[in-house]
């Protein structure tokens, strides 16, 4: 949703003629939502660490029992990784749609279907995590230690679903007219 409303909110506001008279160059504005939306999403993952390492503290405290965080900081930087790349699939559609309601949608309804589809069509079963960004990004949520298929399948999954709807969105931007 963070990316999603970062790339998109001025276009179905109908102020998008402030950001491209400030800065013509309309790459650089995209430039500017993309590592916009990846620094506020990794604040929003710090700050939910922060805050799960005091509910663990308060835990501590109130059971009076002896608690040892100790982070996997493979599967926190999994989780990381995991959410950044869930921002940025967030900006892709945000920029292709260039609507806040029809990107959220398709942000959360295509997924499902692709994954419904790929269960009912054994031609599709196949495809699998090559092509579902859920499936690619389940065992990156569980941390770092991927095999090389795996990682090949977060890339594939991601070009699909980042790369594709980001040069389209790219596209539209750059042609489109500002009203």
């Amino acid at each position: 949703m963070l990316g999603i409303i970062t790339a998109c909110n001025e276009w179905s506001q109908r102020t998008a003629l402030i950001p491209f008279t400030q800065e013509p160059r309309r790459l650089r504005v995209v430039l500017a939502k993309l590592l916009s939306a990846a620094a506020l999403g990794t604040i929003a993952v710090a700050l939910a660490w922060v805050m799960a390492l005091g509910a663990f503290l308060i835990l501590a405290a109130l059971t009076g029992q002896s608690l040892n965080p100790d982070p996997d900081w493979g599967q926190l930087a999994g989780g990381w990784l995991t959410q950044l790349i869930a921002v940025l699939q967030g900006v892709a559609f945000g920029l292709a749609l260039l609507s806040v309601p029809l990107a959220i949608v398709a942000f959360f309804v295509l997924p499902v279907l692709f994954t419904t589809t790929a269960l009912l069509v054994p031609a599709c079963g196949d495809l699998g995590a090559w092509v579902d960004v859920n499936a690619a990004l389940t065992p990156l949520a569980e941390g770092l230690d991927l095999a090389g298929t795996q990682w090949a399948q977060v890339g594939t999954s991601g070009l699909l679903w980042i790369g594709i709807p980001l040069v389209i969105g790219i596209w539209r931007v750059l042609t489109r007219e500002v009203k």
